[in-house]
């Protein structure tokens, strides 16, 4: 498989376009154009699900795995040599882009005669009882539907047009009748549990690994496909190209701070915004794919988080040591609310908290002082520019943080309440101990954007 997308990617950089125009819309559209997008994804889907030999896209019906694991907390399950069979009768019914936030939204709606068969091994608990076998396995769904929520990146050509693609996703299937499951060669004490009576509780405990493998593959194919449509913008449409930050930033002298703050606030507002000339992608909102902390009680992990609210901040107070080559300024934001997914387990000051879910945090203002060691980079045609080496942040919170966490303590109300209502009253301490990773991972996303400007800000 691998080879075809090799080969299917050299043969669109040395020609620029595919065979079959039909596969495509007969238009092109525009940067920004969300109702243009939303047209191109529903095609796409529709080309993905059919399967297209010209883009060496394979349909997706039947759908293999070699394995799918899940590793639950309650149970541990092996799927292995499986068969989907079915994904030709999904209808797209609903897509939304939004380019702003680079985000894509999907729903299809999948009739009662998809069938996935192939072999188990399963071992942990089933509601109130012990399961346990190897064997062969045959589940037979019902009608469903899947809502996927996906990210995408902007990638600029050599044309200086945009290619999009998907970078992460979260997926979740809706069973609306019965699904039914046969294992053979199952140990366990009652046997019921896959009655009709559970059917939809069961599917709640085992879809997510399977939806996510299988939306996994969907979504490679459909990057496939993206590989040949483009998005247009207005600078690529103009012969006599300039970028349009390059000539409106001051050059500021070694000693003008004034300067230099008003340039620095002004690169940050580009950064927010992105700036395709220099590859800078848009980063309000800001998208973590993954932040870990490993604190000495606690241990945390954000997945696919989203920060609204970045673009609110400014620089202020900002130094400059010459000799040193070491910057300090002020960085202070508004109100910032963050959302995604959680993991976590230890003690939170006084209190022990365990849980995995989403998660929810809206904070009241930021205060951080930054310091950077710079130093100057030379190219090969003789131009300087400056490069940030290191990075040192002291965060403090300066307004209360509200944090919103589902399914605190396996769902045991009493217990979230109590950690919910102590977080919230102390939240100030509660900040200064899971801050840092957040803080240094935005930071190494804003940094690495703003060497990529002054890469082009020759001195």
């Amino acid at each position: 498989m691998m080879s075809k997308i090799f080969f299917v990617a050299a043969f669109l950089f040395i020609n620029g376009c595919v065979a079959d125009p039909a596969l495509f819309l007969d238009t092109n559209c525009k940067i920004n154009d969300n109702e243009c997008a939303d047209r191109i994804f529903t095609k796409a889907t529709e080309v993905v699900i059919a399967g297209a030999e010209s883009l060496y896209i394979d349909s997706v019906d039947p759908l293999e795995f070699d394995v799918v694991e899940g590793n639950l907390t309650i149970i541990d399950y092996k799927l292995e040599n499986s068969t989907i069979t079915g994904f030709k009768s999904c209808k797209l019914v609903s897509v939304k882009t939004n380019w702003a936030s680079s985000k894509l939204n999907l729903q299809l709606e999948c009739p009662a005669d998809a069938k996935i068969v192939g072999k188990f091994d399963i071992k942990g608990r089933i509601f109130s009882g012990p399961i346990a076998g190897t064997g062969d396995y045959e589940f037979t769904l019902g009608t469903f539907k899947v809502n996927l929520a996906a990210r995408f990146s902007k990638k600029i050509r050599s044309d200086r047009n945009i290619r999009l693609v998907i970078k992460n996703f979260v997926s979740r299937a809706q069973v609306k009748t019965p699904t039914k499951a046969v294992f053979t060669n199952l140990k366990t004490e009652d046997l019921s549990k896959f009655t009709p009576l559970t059917w939809k509780a069961v599917g709640d405990v085992l879809q997510e690994p399977i939806l996510f493998a299988s939306m996994k593959k969907i979504l490679n194919n459909l990057n496939l496909y993206l590989r040949s449509v483009t998005f247009e913008t207005e600078i690529a449409a103009s012969n006599d190209f300039i970028s349009p930050f390059c000539n409106t930033l001051p050059t500021c002298g070694p000693n003008d701070i004034a300067c230099m703050e008003k340039k620095a606030n002004a690169v940050y507002q580009i950064i927010m915004k992105g700036d395709p000339e220099r590859n800078i992608e848009p980063h309000e909102p800001l998208f973590q794919d993954y932040i870990e902390g490993n604190l000495s009680v606690l241990e945390y992990k954000y997945y696919n988080s989203t920060y609204t609210g970045m673009d609110t901040c400014k620089i202020s107070n900002l130094s400059w040591d010459a000799k040193s080559s070491t910057m300090s300024f002020d960085y202070e934001c508004a109100p910032i609310k963050i959302d995604g997914k959680y993991e976590i387990t230890g003690r939170l000051i006084v209190l022990p908290i365990e849980g995995k879910g989403d998660y929810q945090i809206q904070t009241n203002g930021y205060k951080l002082r930054v310091d950077c060691g710079m130093s100057i980079v030379e190219k090969a045609d003789g131009t300087k520019h400056w490069h940030i080496n290191t990075y040192k942040l002291d965060a403090t919170a300066t307004g209360p943080l509200v944090f919103s966490y589902t399914n605190l303590f396996n769902g045991q109300k009493d217990l979230s309440d109590t950690l919910h209502k102590f977080a919230n009253a102390n939240w100030k301490e509660v900040a200064e101990i899971v801050e840092d990773p957040v803080w240094y991972a935005h930071a190494k996303k804003i940094i690495a954007a703003a060497n990529k400007y002054l890469k082009y800000d020759n001195i």
